[in-house]
């Protein structure tokens, strides 16, 4: 008898330890769970530990601040930059001017220049902040395939426009100038033929930022 009581004493006292350790057991895991995501908050950010001795500081100041204000300007760049070169009012411009005669060129090549200083600028400004706003996300390894892509065809517009687009627009200028409706005429062809094919591109571009492919 006495060893029953001393078995159920015994078991009793067991079911109370396992009773109670199983709650502390529940708040461990709940507690180690919380350490590992703030672990993980700062291990996604690896460039931020070479800005600052306190990392886990400085990537609050850089998640809440600096990355949407570079998002802001990278989108304001971005709206700057597709909308100002939007080709079918500049082409109809070209048209019309043409239709009109040498003597509005002058007044034609300023416009184009004009749009010119106003596009370049707006896309260097989008390419850099997009850059920038890769590498707070962890670099280009972080990203989807999708930005790599977006980021090639972003250098090919900067290529057609340097190396077709802007020559286009000086001869269409030079050609105005002098009377000469043939160059001009090939000129506009060319001009045109250019706009269209960075207005493909800025598409192509804006479809593979937004749309998750």
């Amino acid at each position: 008898m006495r060893h029953f009581e001393a078995w159920a004493v015994l078991t009793i006292c067991t079911s109370r330890i396992t009773i109670h350790a199983e709650p502390r057991a529940a708040s461990d895991r709940i507690a180690s769970s919380r350490r590992a995501r703030r672990l993980q908050r700062v291990v996604r950010r690896p460039i931020i530990a070479l800005w600052s001795p306190r990392p886990l500081a400085k990537s609050v100041l850089i998640l809440d601040v600096l990355y949407p204000s570079l998002r802001l300007l990278h989108l304001a760049a971005i709206i700057l930059w597709v909308g100002g070169g939007f080709s079918l009012p500049v082409v109809a411009d070209i048209r019309r001017t043409l239709a009109l005669g040498t003597e509005h060129g002058k007044a034609l090549h300023a416009r184009l220049v004009t749009t010119t200083r106003l596009v370049v600028p707006s896309a260097v400004v989008a390419l850099l902040t997009g850059v920038a706003l890769i590498q707070l996300r962890g670099g280009f390894s972080a990203v989807a395939h999708r930005f790599h892509v977006a980021l090639g065809l972003s250098l090919l517009v900067f290529l057609v426009g340097g190396a077709q687009t802007n020559p286009a627009i000086n001869v269409l200028g030079r050609a105005l100038a002098s009377g000469d409706h043939i160059v001009a005429q090939r000129a506009a062809g060319k001009l045109v033929w250019c706009l269209r094919v960075e207005d493909s591109l800025r598409l192509a571009i804006l479809v593979l930022m937004v749309i998750p492919l």
